[in-house]
């Protein structure tokens, strides 16, 4: 169950850190293309009530305007590349 595997995946042997830039170059070199990156940001308390009370307005507002400041995940859109 997921639930008896998370000690294992979550061992420091198998968690890694990329940054942004980094990740897009590893997954070019697998041979994806990234067609969309989407940042996932965390507001704190009472900003993230605020924020489900107007749609999502700050989470939009800080993606447009910093998305690399404050979003510590990211969810890429990958395309395998077709070989020529």
């Amino acid at each position: 169950s997921l639930h008896d595997a998370l000690p294992i995946l979550l061992d420091y042997g198998h968690l890694r850190f990329f940054t942004k830039d980094t990740a897009i170059k590893i997954f070019k070199d697998s041979g994806y293309s990234v067609e969309k990156t989407i940042p996932y940001i965390s507001l704190p308390f009472p900003i993230n009530v605020l924020d489900r009370m107007l749609k999502g307005a700050f989470t939009q507002l800080f993606t447009k305007r910093t998305n690399t400041l404050f979003a510590f995940t990211y969810l890429n859109i990958l395309r395998k590349e077709e070989k020529l």
